[in-house]
């Protein structure tokens, strides 16, 4: 064993003796040239400078600190590209007018005695904001031509909502029809008030005494809305429920019938229809259609009689 060890331990105590004598020949050679970088470099052998060379212009190390020094450098610096101050300033103050302008930003600097005042006066002027606002939507005064820049042709633009449209907005299309009935009197009343009106009549007589007037009221009075519709067994899951059923629309003809008024219709759409009563009596004038396109998509299935006693339908 100890012939075996002693070389190693040989080895080792030269290694160190030649560490230490390098270092020693180092420190007098740095001491003898001194630590300036040129003058260092001019004491070094052509094959050293190339050496040197190599590793700080061709292929340079760089420790890890380095690396990372370097990225969070280019971080922060990016970052200040990115955030434009101005820009930002400019936004805000942009939102904070607007804010103003819609009533729902309000800078002052009161004396405390006078915040019960001011308080007032901030929701009065935002009531009167909402009302102008309001008002325009009502009358169409926010609707405005423009010219696309891409076709030249002119477009609406609503300045509240940012909104823009081909064709006319229907607010203003409802305002020259209100101006127009104002000219000519009754019989250019427009269709929506019309069939409000003849919503309060009987279909007959009342109804189809007014149709002979003019083409508008004979479109009032024949309204689609005065239907009544009864829906097929196919869609009774549907309606079980009476809040989702609209207005004039029925589970079955019983129902229909029992609420249907002289000259009223009623339309069957498209499916079947189970009769189970011994009998159906109807006792008014009025008509019963089916599909308009083709009835033989209506399908009604009796195990009783029809009892007709109206006079006419």
């Amino acid at each position: 064993m100890k012939s075996n060890s002693s070389p190693t331990k040989q080895s080792e105590n030269q290694e160190e003796t030649a560490e230490e004598e390098m270092e020693k020949e180092f420190s007098a050679w740095q001491s003898k040239i001194g630590i300036d970088a040129s003058t260092i470099e001019a004491s070094l052998s052509p094959t050293e400078r190339y050496g040197l060379r190599f590793r700080e212009v061709i292929n340079p190390f760089y420790s890890m600190f380095y690396y990372s020094e370097q990225q969070r450098m280019g971080e922060a610096t990016s970052m200040e590209e990115e955030w434009n101050v101005e820009e930002i300033e400019q936004e805000k103050a942009e939102e904070e007018r607007r804010a103003m302008e819609d009533g729902d930003l309000l800078v002052t600097h009161p004396k405390p005695e006078m915040l019960p005042r001011q308080r007032q006066l901030y929701i009065r002027e935002r009531a009167r904001l909402r009302a102008e606002k309001l008002r325009r939507k009502l009358t169409g005064g926010n609707w405005s031509t423009k010219i696309d820049g891409t076709s030249n042709q002119p477009f609406w633009y609503n300045s509240d909502t940012g909104e823009s449209i081909w064709d006319k907005p229907k607010v203003l299309v409802e305002a020259e029809a209100d101006e127009f009935a104002h000219q000519k009197q009754w019989n250019a009343v427009p269709l929506k008030p019309l069939v409000h009106i003849m919503g309060f009549l009987l279909s007959y007589p009342d109804r189809m005494a007014c149709a002979p007037v003019c083409r508008n009221w004979c479109a009032g009075a024949n309204h689609f809305s005065f239907v009544r519709h009864v829906l097929p067994i196919e869609m009774n899951p549907l309606a079980m429920d009476d809040s989702k059923l609209d207005h004039n629309h029925y589970r079955s003809i019983s129902d229909a019938l029992d609420a249907s008024l002289p000259g009223d219709t009623i339309e069957l759409g498209d499916g079947h229809y189970w009769l189970n009563d011994p009998y159906l009596f109807v006792n008014i004038p009025l008509r019963i259609i089916g599909d308009e396109n083709d009835p033989s998509h209506v399908v009604v299935e009796l195990s009783g009689t029809i009892v007709w006693k109206g006079q006419g339908g």
